[in-house]
């Protein structure tokens, strides 16, 4: 267990570079075949990204199914990270977001699946120069200043129809969290000068296995409609040692990833154009204070004590809406767009450098989705973040918090899916009839067999 620990925390921890998120979730997530169409994917799903999305839609996924998705996100955050550095904007950075996952039907009802994604996280670096006051004079620190916070999740789900076009599904979710926060102060760029007033160092990780995914979807019609809750997973991340002002030992600080739900309504009235709605809730107030706690030495007795710091979000509650649709102009290609708006949850009060604004955020989207055979198709999605907000007054008692100033964020994804399914494709991704048995056809009225013409009779003299 400790390589895999250490593998995905490696991936984790590069990989949650750009998560920039509304909360903690990213609202730009999974994957090519959905997000062209913004997102939208609760009522509709049908692959193995279901485990994301909503897990009753393995249901539809035929015989079998294996989903890979590769989702680079790019861009840059402005933030106040310091007093002296107010306003300033983010190193650009890239990386890859991923899904892998696959389904198979194990009986007529029920299909079996897993997934492995990053779900989302907070993140950014900045590079700004501090002037300081000396004995010797003003000396200029140039500082790095980073953070990085992900999620990754190992999915196993089960999906049940039970009856003709009504599924349900359950995931559950093992939590991978890992958080590494950095801030050093260098004349020498090989050499950290440890001032305890701007050097930092925390690398912490920790796994819960608390988390769940529930969801329904249904068939009526032209409608496809889904509902999807996902609850509440506290992870206790540790570490045997940090530094944060000195050094403290058996340091152990929560993460909340809130609960949510969500509802989707797909539409496909009209031949070749489908239309979709997404509405997610999210409970970030879950988020108001947590303690990070360990054992710093007394520097008068020597002796290690148990304490807190107290670091303060008080989030609201947030929503996402989303909203796109897909048009096949050819028989095997499908075009998409979308948009998604994203509310804040972050407090002014309570401001981070490292995630979103203080403020809403609005994303675009546009894909192209293309059917080699029936059981294989690939496509291609673009999306595009931006948002911004401000604070004046912030509460200097948060210890992590960002300062006053202007924040923003500007964030580009690229996705890239393939989708093989085997088995009955056509046949299994339809709706299964359920009781009844196919009535046989109706047997041919008798018809009564044709009368041969009499046989001539012999001529009489």
């Amino acid at each position: 267990m400790k390589w895999l620990t250490r593998s995905v925390s490696a991936l984790t921890i590069l990989s949650a570079s750009t998560a920039f998120a509304s909360g903690y979730d990213t609202p730009m997530l999974f994957s090519a075949s959905h997000m062209g169409m913004g997102g939208t994917a609760i009522g509709s799903v049908d692959d193995p990204s279901s485990i994301f999305h909503n897990p009753a839609g393995l249901s539809r996924s035929g015989v079998g199914a294996v989903h890979v998705d590769v989702s680079p996100l790019g861009g840059v955050i402005q933030g106040s990270p310091d007093e002296k550095a107010l306003s300033v904007k983010s190193n650009v950075a890239v990386s890859p977001f991923f899904l892998v996952g696959g389904s198979y039907q194990v009986h007529d009802r029920i299909h079996l699946g897993f997934a492995t994604y990053l779900l989302g996280g907070a993140a950014g670096s900045y590079n700004y120069n501090i002037d300081k006051n000396t004995a010797s004079g003003v000396k200029t620190e140039a500082v790095s200043d980073s953070a990085s916070l992900g999620f990754i999740e190992f999915a196993p789900a089960i999906s049940i129809r039970i009856i003709k076009g009504l599924s349900f599904g359950a995931a559950w979710r093992p939590l991978l969290t890992t958080f590494d926060r950095s801030r050093t102060n260098t004349y020498n760029a090989n050499t950290p000068n440890p001032d305890p007033q701007t050097y930092l160092d925390m690398k912490m990780k920790g796994w819960a296995f608390t988390g769940f995914r529930l969801g329904l979807q249904y068939e009526i019609g032209k409608f496809l409609i889904g509902l999807v809750y996902r609850n509440k997973v506290q992870t206790t991340v540790n570490a045997d040692k940090i530094f944060y002002a000195q050094d403290i030992l058996n340091a152990t600080y929560d993460f909340i990833l809130p609960s949510k739900l969500g509802f989707g309504v797909q539409w496909s009235g009209i031949e070749d154009l489908r239309l979709a709605v997404d509405f997610e809730y999210i409970f970030n107030s879950e988020n108001q204070t947590v303690d990070l706690t360990g054992e710093k030495k007394n520097v008068v007795t020597g002796v290690y004590e148990r304490l807190p710091i107290t670091n303060t979000s008080k989030w609201s509650d947030s929503y996402t809406f989303r909203v796109g649709g897909g048009y096949k102009v050819a028989k095997p290609v499908e075009v998409r767009a979308g948009y998604v708006f994203d509310t804040a949850a972050a407090n002014p009060m309570y401001p981070t450098p490292f995630g979103s604004p203080p403020g809403p955020t609005h994303i675009g989207t546009v894909g192209v989705g293309y059917e080699f055979t029936p059981s294989f198709d690939m496509s291609f999605a673009m999306a595009y973040r931006h948002g911004t907000g401000s604070t004046s007054q912030v509460d200097t008692t948060c210890p992590f918090c960002g300062k006053t100033g202007d924040y923003a964020i500007t964030l580009m994804g690229a996705y890239l899916d393939a989708r093989f399914r085997f088995g009955n494709v056509a046949k299994d991704k339809a709706p299964q009839a359920d009781d009844a048995p196919a009535a046989a056809p109706e047997a041919a009225p008798e018809v009564a067999p044709e009368v041969a013409p009499e046989a001539a009779s012999p001529s009489v003299p």
